[in-house]
């Protein structure tokens, strides 16, 4: 069966460009832990497959999560082979993984096991790879993968990455490879910490104390903003992905974008028109990314200049308030089809104590000019469990819908609902996770709002699912044991749970107190832990903070 596997990877690089070929001395398995359908387009994975490959004497080829039709041959005693040359991973000398959601934790232990090593990284003698992870997730809590992983780089990999590799590249032992590497800056190497917890299970600290500065990188543009690897065997289908900015000003109390990526920065509109001359040359489409795309001060011009280039241009999530006549023109002529709003609430009164100020009119408005437009289809964006919410708010959620389909009367309005998920590193890491049952009776509470009405789609994420997430999201080192339980589970979180000796509620359902430590506090983002929570406590007041605009703001202690 080996064969079939390795030629379905080579049908797969049969129809990408950009891959890179490449013999070095020191191998690199690089790991996305999803499939290659989820794992290819992503910025950030491309960004490392790069500046690998550049490297003397290394070389990365990519790993990727098997699909379910794969999946049960590696399981059988296939070996993981790379797609670049299907080598097997046995004959790599480092494991890298890129890391963007707690969703994909277990996937990381399901193939460290596929790669018939030991899970823990103490456990791992001096003949196995190295492994290291970086990604979104290790900038904000590393500590529930901290027992399985060697080293973590902590922030933006632009440069961190290559100090990485030029001490592993020199080394002898592992021992002397991980001294070396806890000397970096952003580097953080969980083997030389011990986590210390008081009687209630709460977080004390480390031993010895630990503090780790994030790497963080001031000018984007000297670094590519754009794909490099295209294939249409992914989420994206060939489409050429543009980094227009990187981090948010807009201080939205339940997102992590705007604290850990602080101070928001743009990439000047010449490396912008650049990557979509490139994109235009390949008879590609185009796709800017950016947590705050209207924001960006030339995008009306960028989205004009791609215009007169002939490359449609796909914007992603947009600012109601920012939704004007010439915006909505602007976006006309990307081609784009889709306009898609995030109101978070469903009233102005809610959405004021998660510091968003743009309000139910100018939605409503919004959706209207879109109407005038040649937009077919609007999707809106909701959170459910946010404080203070009460069931009016719910149903505030459906009528807003209702509201957009009666200015908006052709194609489809999605209404997509997640529960919040309490991140670290924002105001609201102190936040409950809602329960689960009351989920899904607002769930219901929508369903019967907008029951009967065509042209409208509801879209309501399961509540177990974001529940594993959270406990996920603010575990300590001690939610390790639970992801060993759910590999030894088959995958079941469910029925690990009921073997773990830990309560799942402690990380997911409590609500911490204002003093207390967590294990993500050794991060050093530059943001105030008062601030966050000064955050939090206005977020019950509805009082609105000004958005992050570097140098002006002096607010959060990062400028």
């Amino acid at each position: 069966m080996t064969w079939k596997l390795k030629q379905g990877a080579r049908r797969l690089l049969a129809q990408e460009s950009g891959t890179i070929f490449k013999e070095g001395a020191v191998r690199v398995a690089l790991i996305y832990p999803n499939t290659y359908h989820i794992g290819t387009s992503n910025l950030g994975f491309q960004l490392i497959y790069r500046i690998l490959n550049h490297i003397p004497e290394v070389s990365a080829e990519r790993f990727y999560f098997p699909d379910s039709a794969e999946l049960k041959f590696f399981e059988s005693g296939t070996e993981l082979f790379s797609l670049e040359t299907q080598r097997p991973i046995s004959q790599f000398d480092v494991l890298a993984f890129s890391i963007p959601f707690e969703g994909d934790y277990i996937n990381v232990l399901k193939m460290l096991r596929l790669a018939k090593l030991p899970l823990r990284s103490e456990q791992r003698t001096e003949g196995c790879p190295l492994v290291i992870a970086g990604g979104m997730v290790t900038l904000l809590n590393p500590e529930p993968l901290a027992p399985f992983i060697d080293a973590f780089a902590i922030g933006e990999g632009e440069e961190i990455t290559e100090e990485l590799f030029d001490v592993i590249k020199e080394s002898s032992s592992k021992a002397e490879t991980l001294k070396r590497l806890s000397r970096i800056e952003g580097v953080y190497v969980p083997g030389f910490f011990t986590p210390a917890y008081n009687e209630d299970g709460t977080f004390l600290g480390f031993s010895p104390s630990l503090t780790v500065k994030k790497r963080f990188i001031s000018d984007l543009d000297p670094y590519p903003a754009g794909s490099t690897l295209f294939t249409k065997k992914t989420a994206f289908s060939d489409m050429h992905l543009i980094e227009v900015s990187r981090g948010c000003g807009g201080a939205c109390r339940f997102c992590a974008e705007g604290f850990v990526y602080r101070y928001p920065r743009h990439r000047s509109k010449e490396s912008i028109i650049n990557e979509i001359q490139k994109a235009g040359s390949n008879g590609r489409r185009v796709g800017l990314i950016s947590p705050m795309l209207l924001d960006h001060p030339d995008i009306k011009e960028i989205i004009a200049e791609s215009k007169k280039m002939g490359v449609n241009t796909s914007l992603s999530s947009l600012r109601a308030d920012r939704l004007d006549e010439d915006m909505l023109r602007a976006v006309e002529l990307s081609g784009q089809k889709t306009l898609t709003i995030a109101p978070e609430a469903g009233t102005d009164t809610l959405r004021r104590s998660i510091n968003k100020h743009f309000t139910n009119e100018d939605i409503i408005k919004s959706a209207a000019l879109a109407f005038e437009r040649s937009i077919t289809n609007i999707k809106l964006y909701f959170l459910l469990g946010l404080p203070m919410e009460t069931d009016d708010d719910i149903r505030a959620i459906g009528q807003l819908g209702l509201s957009v389909r009666g200015v908006f009367t052709r194609g489809k309005v999605t209404i997509g609902v997640n529960p919040l998920v309490p991140k670290p590193w924002t105001p609201f890491q102190w936040a409950p996770f809602p329960d689960v049952k009351e989920i899904e009776r607002k769930y219901k509470i929508i369903k019967e709002e907008v029951r009967g009405t065509t042209g409208i789609k509801l879209a309501l994420s399961s509540p177990r699912l974001f529940y594993i997430q959270s406990i996920l999201s603010r575990g300590s080192r001690r939610v390790g044991a639970l992801l060993e339980l759910t590999l030894d589970e088959g995958g079941s979180f469910p029925r690990a749970m009921r073997r773990w000796d830990g309560d799942p509620d402690f990380y997911s359902r409590r609500e911490p107190r204002a003093e207390e430590s967590f294990p993500w506090d050794f991060i050093d983002h530059g943001i105030s832990k008062k601030f966050l929570r000064k955050e939090y406590e206005k977020s019950f007041e509805r009082r609105r903070t000004p958005e992050c605009v570097t140098p002006i703001c002096k607010l959060c202690g990062v400028c």
